[in-house]
């Protein structure tokens, strides 16, 4: 190893943190900053000290940021309840529409515990066991620690950079190691011209799915938390897959092989219009998508969320 890379290799990680508040930790595959508050405060306090960083109460979208989160809390001694950064707007707290992020991102993900969310007389916030990492609601003056979330800019030269040190996706999106690919999910339903577009602006593609394993990782960073919907919902996913009339058959919007499909049971059908693919990552109680990872071929004018895909950066 060189001077120069021995150097890099001891000081990437103060580099690294010096983007980040002093006592925050910087996440590389998230490429955020994540600073955990022991003392137990309000919600409004508790959102003021993250904003004096630029930064906001914690805001989950997916299982996979859900679960790592409750476990991080543990490993920073953030024991029993934390403060997320939802707060409702109304007292119909069983609507999503009536919470929201303090991040203003969408309010696309639910983890609730049994019996929740529990009505409350006056005002409610949501918080999540660091034991279980389910959401439970709290009177908004309750006491508890929280974590900070805030964007950060790594400059690290890629030329001095050692080798296996990167930053494998931008900020938003998630890296799966088997693909090396980086995946950026868009829970907000348009049409499949306009999921398309929005991939193709990024700099993606609509993702291609070409085993159990990624599309069980696509399933669970675009899981809505809703639960028990029919084929026709808004929580399902665009993903790259369509039907090419000219040719008689499947392909990938990326070019890639199509070597694996998931479809749910009597699927693809109406294929005189239906041309288009939906992951259904939230599973049904019946026998029609009864795992939560099974494709409905639909029609490109229905609302859906849709889920990008590049390569990681290298």
């Amino acid at each position: 190893m060189s001077l120069d890379a021995f150097l890099l290799f001891f000081l990437l990680p103060v580099l690294i943190n010096s983007q980040c508040n002093s006592g925050a930790i910087y996440d590389l595959g998230r490429n955020r900053c994540y600073q955990y508050y022991t003392a137990a405060v309000d919600f409004r306090s508790a959102e003021s000290v993250c904003q004096s960083s630029n930064g906001h109460l914690l805001s989950v979208h997916n299982l996979i940021d859900n679960n790592y989160f409750a476990q991080q809390s543990k490993n920073n001694t953030l024991n029993g309840f934390v403060w997320l950064g939802a707060q409702a707007s109304s007292h119909d707290l069983t609507n999503a529409s009536s919470w929201k992020w303090t991040d203003h991102s969408s309010f696309d993900f639910q983890n609730y515990q049994a019996g929740q969310p529990a009505d409350l007389a006056s005002t409610a916030c949501m918080m999540f066991s660091s034991s279980t990492g389910k959401w439970f609601t709290a009177n908004c003056i309750s006491p508890n620690p929280f974590i900070c979330s805030y964007d950060t800019v790594i400059v690290v030269p890629a030329t001095s950079a050692p080798q296996g040190v990167k930053n494998h996706c931008p900020s938003r999106y998630y890296w799966l190691s088997a693909t090396d690919s980086c995946y950026h999910v868009i829970i907000s339903p348009m049409d499949y011209t306009q999921a398309n577009q929005d991939c193709v602006n990024r700099g993606d593609q609509l993702a291609s799915v070409h085993s159990d394993y990624e599309n069980d990782f696509l399933v669970s960073i675009s899981t809505t938390g809703f639960g028990n919907q029919g084929a026709n919902t808004d929580t399902h996913i665009y993903i790259g897959l369509i039907y090419n009339t000219n040719w008689g058959e499947w392909e990938w919007t990326d070019g890639s092989w199509v070597d694996y499909t998931s479809w749910a049971k009597g699927e693809p059908n109406n294929m005189k219009v239906e041309f288009w693919t939906a992951l259904m990552p939230d599973k049904n109680n019946n026998n029609y998508n009864p795992y939560g990872d099974e494709w409905n071929n639909i029609k490109n004018i229905q609302q859906r969320g849709c889920i990008c895909k590049r390569p990681a950066n290298k």
